[in-house]
């Protein structure tokens, strides 16, 4: 298979539901399923609220300087997290941004590691992919 379409959980956003966890291992580890808001305009992994980080007990890995779309910079700390999206049975490990924000966001870092092209239908509600770099459930 060389192309993959994956429905949005929101027909009004982009909107995919993710499995987070704090481990490699699904048995062993704590995990958790969010909706996360495909963001094509932001170039990295993931970013995920501090109230998850807590739930989850993920680890923080340091800080780094991120700047807004408006040009407003401000450290955030990251970590590590596993991931791992819907049809797919590949698990990833990312580097997240812990946020301020209420909501979770999947950059097109991550878009990037499943395929080569990757793109949102809104009249369907459907985000899609071509080129896939991985295997899928």
């Amino acid at each position: 298979m060389h192309h993959l379409v994956l429905p949005l959980s929101d027909p009004h956003s982009p909107m995919l539901v993710l499995q987070i966890q704090n481990g490699l291992n699904p048995k062993s580890s704590q995990q958790i399923k969010i909706p996360v808001l495909v963001d094509t305009g932001f170039n990295s992994y993931l970013s995920i609220p501090h109230s998850l980080v807590k739930k989850l007990n993920l680890k923080i890995d340091g800080e780094t300087e991120v700047e807004l779309a408006n040009g407003q910079q401000y450290t955030v700390y990251v970590g590590l997290v596993n991931i791992k999206l819907p049809d797919f049975d590949t698990i990833f490990e990312i580097e997240a941004i812990f946020g301020e924000d209420q909501e979770a966001l999947l950059g097109t870092k991550t878009l990037d590691l499943i395929a080569s092209k990757f793109g949102i239908d809104f009249d369907k509600s459907e985000l899609f992919f071509e080129g896939l770099k991985i295997e899928v459930s």
